[in-house]
């Protein structure tokens, strides 16, 4: 029967003392184990300073604050974490000992990372090992499968037909109380024990978790995503060719981190007129969403400094940075297809072919017209646009109206107009794109980014250290 691991009983019988005190002032060591006697530091949130701390040896020290904004679940990871440093790793630092007196203990940072296996130093498979067992023994096979299957059995019937996410999303949720260990964990463990339909649940993308979708198990690798961050995607879009023809075409809009067919079928607008993925196609996003290749590559922000004070540490960022890059597969190349196919016959492409067709010949006389065609205000479009309304008002009465390109890019983005409407506005301004970052993002922006708002837009472009569109003028 299945039965969570209680992670400070097994450290207490493996001889280990679990301790609680403050790491650092900014929460970012989650945990330290100590193989030597020694004399350490811990912050004083009340003297607001650092004091000295004795520890003996086989003494874990673990920040309460950290995992009080954080879950237990990553306090029994760690606790296990250390526990397999402390059995598999004890060894290695009596021999480090012998080149570095000061090396005592390891500390782990709160975020999680993995060099690719070519450039892992002895420390980073010390550390890659207790990263792979930690949630393995929270979470032995036999026990989790049992567990998986039953919470599967059980919340089936509340969820109708294929919403396939929304039940994995419950399953893993459970999962995670149960074991005691974080959603992330117990959503790897799904997919580490052939649970593939999980990658769909809880997957975070630029600082916050997208909504749940479901795909067909053979349509994604172990190695593949349908979700890209906007860094990644922005990326791509500047030095992948294939990828950039592909955007601007049109055929595709970003959503909710998916590059998704841009049709009804699967595209709708919310209640603040923004675009957002239907639920057929977050049932069934590998018939519509374009698929990214995963890639690793190192960052040597740390590295010898840490192995000399030999320190672990467990940060994303400082260790692997993980890379969505477009996939050359056989499932792009049907859902590309799929686009093509509905881009022929969709009534939008029509439509858009008929406004081309009624659209003046001046870069002013096509935004009045734009405006009366969206039965959109001055004083609305100025609000959507971050464009001053006397800005618009000139534009609209003045031929000889010098426009800028943010300019017109706000514009455009503020009317939520079709790319190839905005290319023809681009082009009646007399204006055009060059090949640099900025102007690459502004070409982004207005193929697949044109039902996002101007905020959103506006902070991609200072992700990027470009200057906002709108500003005043």
């Amino acid at each position: 029967m299945p039965t969570a691991v209680p992670a400070r009983e097994v450290a207490k019988r493996m001889g280990l003392v679990v301790r609680e005190a403050h790491l650092t002032k900014t929460c970012t060591v989650f945990g330290q184990i100590y193989f030597a006697d020694s004399e350490t530091h811990y912050y004083d949130n009340n003297a607001g300073a650092y004091k000295p701390l004795a520890v003996k040896r086989g003494t874990l020290l673990i920040d309460p604050n950290v995992y009080f904004m954080r879950t237990v679940g990553s306090l029994n990871n760690t606790v296990i974490h250390e526990c397999v440093h402390w059995e598999k790793h004890k060894r290695f630092f009596d021999l480090e000992k012998l080149f570095n007196k000061d090396a005592k203990s390891i500390s782990c940072q709160v975020n999680e990372g993995t060099r690719p296996e070519n450039a892992r130093t002895p420390l980073d498979w010390i550390e890659w090992q207790a990263n792979a067992l930690a949630p393995r023994i929270l979470m032995p096979a036999k026990q989790a499968r049992q567990k998986i299957e039953e919470l599967i059995r059980q919340n089936k019937p509340t969820f109708e037909g294929d919403n396939t996410a929304e039940l994995m999303k419950k399953v893993i949720l459970q999962l995670s109380e149960f074991f005691g260990v974080s959603k992330q964990a117990a959503k790897i463990r799904m997919i580490d024990l052939g649970y593939t339909e999980a990658m769909g649940a809880y997957t975070y993308v630029d600082d916050r978790y997208i909504s749940s979708y479901s795909f067909a198990q053979e349509a994604l690798k172990s190695n593949q995503t349908f979700s890209i961050g906007t860094q990644d995607a922005i990326y791509e879009y500047a030095f992948n060719e294939e990828f950039k023809k592909l955007l601007d075409t049109g055929k595709y809009v970003y959503v909710d981190a998916h590059f998704c067919i841009n049709d009804s079928k699967y595209i709708r607008r919310n209640e603040n007129g923004y675009a957002e993925l239907t639920e057929y196609a977050r049932r069934h996003i590998d018939e519509c969403c374009i698929v990214f290749d995963i890639k690793a590559h190192r960052n040597d922000r740390y590295g010898v400094k840490n192995y000399k004070e030999c320190v672990l540490f467990r940060d994303a960022t400082s260790d692997t940075i993980l890379e969505a890059k477009y996939s050359r597969s056989a499932q792009n190349r049907i859902t590309e297809a799929r686009a093509e196919e509905l881009r022929k016959i969709s009534a939008k492409a029509k439509a858009t072919a008929r406004v081309m067709r009624t659209l003046p010949s001046t870069f002013s006389d096509t935004l009045v017209a734009h405006m009366k065609r969206l039965d959109i205000t001055v004083e609305h479009l100025a609000e959507e646009s971050l464009i001053s309304a006397k800005t618009i008002q000139r534009i609209r009465t003045s031929d000889a109206y010098d426009a800028k390109l943010e300019t017109v890019v706000a514009v455009c983005i503020g009317l939520k107009l079709d790319p190839i409407l905005s290319m023809d506005m681009v082009k009646k301004a007399g204006l055009a794109f060059k090949i640099d970052e900025t102007h690459i993002i502004y070409q982004m922006l207005l193929h697949s980014y044109h039902q996002n708002s101007i905020h959103e837009c506006n902070e991609i472009l200072k992700a990027n250290n470009c200057k906002s569109l709108g500003r005043e003028e």
